[in-house]
């Protein structure tokens, strides 16, 4: 990899570049490169009064945790915030609530009409199977498993 005479004539920091291109291509052709996954991207709310909620109610537990941090837990302040925070909580859980419900309305309304459009074709995809995919075992393995083998 490195002879004496390339040790020689290049300076520490070339030698360790060369180094770590070589580990790095060494390691990248033996294992294969990492694909990186795309971190988790959390849906913006479809309302922004739930958007709001959820940033007051952060901040809340935010101040609340630093009191009981600072050693004020049972305070005046500690009480105050308490008090906000668990108003903001329910608030937050009335809102989401009423919005599922809603969603839960409106796909009702979507299946009855395709209900009523027509009645043989939603229970036909009501009742049908989906299978989608290959199973992972040969048949044999089934048929094994099934008679009980």
């Amino acid at each position: 990899m490195f002879s004496p005479q390339t040790i020689q004539a290049l300076s520490c920091a070339e030698l360790a570049q060369n180094l770590d291109q070589f580990v790095y291509t060494t390691l990248s052709n033996h294992f294969g490169e990492k694909e990186e996954k795309q971190a988790y991207v959390r849906k913006e709310p479809r309302s922004p009064e739930i958007a709001e909620l959820r940033r007051r109610k952060k901040d809340l537990k935010k101040a609340r945790k630093l009191l009981h941090k600072n050693g004020q837990q049972g305070s005046e302040a500690d009480k105050l915030i308490s008090k906000q925070w668990f108003e903001t909580m329910r608030e937050h859980n009335r809102l989401t609530r009423a919005y599922r419900e809603r969603e839960a309305l409106i796909k009702n309304s979507q299946q009855q009409k395709k209900f009523k459009k027509n009645p043989m074709k939603f229970g036909k995809e009501l009742f049908q199977k989906k299978t989608v995919g290959e199973p992972s075992f040969s048949s044999q393995v089934a048929l094994d498993y099934f008679a009980g083998g």
